[in-house]
């Protein structure tokens, strides 16, 4: 009942042009009886105030549902007075009207009234019959009369003022705008015209309020992501009148979402020729256009780019753009050396003519290397992981191998993730590298090496006894065994014949040390001392070695050689492993001394004892051939 009030409030308050403030209040009232009834239902639920209902059905009113009725008809009441007060007084164009609206006020009131005093009989419902009846008849068809009236002629207005905008929208039309706006810019109101509702010289139109914020409302929904903020700011009412005012025309570009593909237009606003109030403003889809002068002025940025990286860089022959997507790609510039190869310069499926073209262009010994790594999914991954894939390969350009460089890595242009490709003509850097290289190992190989015997020298053993101590320390150490050596007679060969002689000697020591231990490094460690760092076979194969050593020094013709020899044991310092062996090899030095002064004693015709190899040499000695 309260919102029905409330309704009819606002259908009265209507006639009121002048008293907006009182159209205001009464509306206002309207609202507030309504939520508070609608509150006090909620709460008679569970608690009583406005009516009870028996268990037998018995209806039983209280005060405050009366209460809220009799304020319902003070209201109506008040309207009543008011709108008698306006038939006499002021609006005598609308009496017949405002009469109707007083007699609907006075009838409401009047069951309301008989309603609070008699709550079981429908007095409500019947108000509400008669007023809807009085207002329709005597109220809503004279409004729709005179609705009918003022329309028509509007109507004959609005095309006798219209036809000069036709003509402007048709000639706009024919430059083929798909879309038009004919905006007020005094009121911002506008009405748009689409080409594509075009009818037998007819337009399809729709009209609106506030052009620019309905334009920036729309942004969000048809507008492409990238190209919102721009539009935003540039479709902004001071800049575009301001604009057509100073040089007589505005225009943008931006992209449109059309079928889930961004689509480039351009806009352009102009006023109407002899209107102040009103300009046009015309979209047209420009998406050809642009698209052609991006390629146009990427490849002049492109041509800029390729000829700066071109100065630190001499060595380029080609760059290819690829699309990782589709696999196109476009050559972007080439030297004449990389001409010969006959590679197309713009193409589909880039990786699968790259793999073809390898076969005439990639040196054969690396055609396997270049096809297992050069395909999209390894480059793709190279990328992803370090930011960059290098590979090195060899093209063969002039009729000779070439040593090139393949760099990719992914560039963004328009929002689009590009693959770009670049080789170099690396082969002279590569090969100077590879010559220094070579001239370093050999100053290196020459450094480690004894001048005279071609043995390794002390410096040599010195590291290697340093890298052996840091695998021992980090648990990494293998089996070794270290033999020292040590050539009898050196120096009374030095002093009766010569240091020629001498040196005769050494190599002759030097050579039988290094065919005997094969496999093993074998190092001059002074001037009559050798070291030799026994592993694998020849640790393996160490006591045959040794007999090999004994058996040599047993021959007259040959020059002795005193050995001692230590296997390393968990615990030891490398230091220590050569401290035994020097001392083993002082001992069988003492012996072979001894052995030799008993044979001269012998020859004398006196008794000697002759020197006996080791138990564990005794088995090889007797097994192993007497030639070497």
């Amino acid at each position: 009942m309260t919102v029905g009030i409330w309704f009819w409030i606002g259908y009265i308050v209507t006639y009121y042009e002048k008293e907006k403030w009182l159209k205001h209040i009464f509306l206002n009232l309207g609202r507030f009886f309504a939520a508070l009834v609608t509150v006090l239902v909620i709460i008679n639920y569970f608690k009583p105030i406005l009516f009870t209902i028996s268990p037998t059905g018995g209806y039983t009113t209280s005060g405050s549902r009366i209460s809220v009725q009799l304020s319902q008809t003070i209201i109506l009441l008040f309207l009543l007075l008011h709108s008698v007060s306006i038939v006499f007084v002021r609006y005598k164009t609308v009496k017949h009207r405002i009469g109707i609206v007083a007699l609907f006020c006075l009838t409401v009131a009047s069951f309301i009234v008989a309603q609070a005093m008699q709550s079981n009989l429908p007095f409500y419902s019947m108000a509400f019959l008669l007023g809807s009846c009085l207002l329709h008849f005597f109220v809503i068809e004279d409004e729709k009369e005179r609705f009918m009236r003022e329309t028509h002629e509007a109507a004959q207005q609005e095309i006798l003022s219209a036809s000069a905008t036709y003509e402007n929208i048709i000639r706009m039309l024919s430059k083929e705008y798909f879309n038009l706006f004919y905006v007020n810019i005094e009121t911002d109101e506008y009405i748009e015209y689409g080409s594509r509702n075009v009818l037998d010289g007819r337009f399809e139109e729709t009209r609106g309020e506030d052009f620019f914020k309905t334009i920036n409302k729309n942004v969000n929904k048809i507008v492409y992501e990238e190209d919102r903020e721009k539009l935003i700011t540039e479709l902004d009412r001071e800049k575009v009148v301001g604009e057509i005012k100073e040089k007589g025309s505005y225009g943008i570009y931006y992209r449109l979402v059309i079928e889930g593909e961004p689509v480039y237009v351009g806009l352009k606003a102009t006023r109407v020729s002899g209107d102040d109030k009103h300009i046009i403003i015309g979209i047209s889809n420009v998406d050809a256009q642009m698209k052609d002068r991006i390629l146009a002025e990427n490849a002049k940025e492109e041509i800029k780019a390729y000829l700066r990286l071109s100065a630190f860089s001499s060595n380029l022959l080609v760059l290819y753009v690829v699309d990782p997507e589709t696999d196109e790609y476009t050559e972007f510039s080439a030297t004449e050396d990389f001409e010969e190869l006959g590679i197309s310069k713009k193409g589909n499926n880039f990786f699968e003519e790259a793999l073809k073209n390898s076969l005439k262009a990639v040196y054969s010994d690396d055609q396997s290397t270049f096809r297992g790594s050069f395909t999209k999914e390894k480059i793709l991954a190279g990328i992803k992981l370090d930011g960059i894939f290098v590979m090195e390969y060899r093209l063969v350009i002039g009729g000779r191998p070439n040593y090139i460089r393949l760099k990719a890595s992914m560039i963004e242009e328009e929002g689009k993730k590009l693959l770009v490709i670049g080789i170099e003509n690396v082969d002279n850097y590569v090969r100077r590298e590879q010559k220094q290289a070579y001239e370093l190992s050999l100053a290196r190989e020459l450094a480690l090496k004894d001048a005279l015997t071609g043995a390794r020298n002390n410096y040599s053993f010195v590291q290697a006894k340093k890298q052996l101590n840091e695998q021992i320390e980090n648990f990494e150490a293998k089996e070794f065994a270290i033999v020292i050596c040590d050539i009898n007679g050196l120096k009374e060969v030095n002093d009766t014949i010569g240091h020629r002689a001498g040196d005769e000697l050494i190599k002759n020591a030097s050579n039988r040390i290094c065919n005997i231990f094969k496999h093993s490094r074998v190092y001059r460690i002074g001037g009559d001392e050798f070291a030799v760092i026994c592993q694998e076979h020849d640790y393996e194969n160490i006591t045959e070695l040794l007999a090999k050593m004994n058996i040599a020094n047993a021959d007259k013709n040959n020059v002795q050689i005193a050995f001692g020899m230590t296997r390393y044991c968990v615990g030891q310092s490398v230091e220590e492993v050569i401290e035994s062996a020097d001392k083993l090899m002082y001992e069988h030095k003492a012996s072979l001394k001894a052995e030799k002064s008993d044979n001269q004693k012998s020859d004398s015709g006196k008794e000697v004892q002759r020197y006996e190899f080791p138990e564990d040499l005794k088995k090889a000695y007797e097994s192993s051939p007497l030639s070497f």
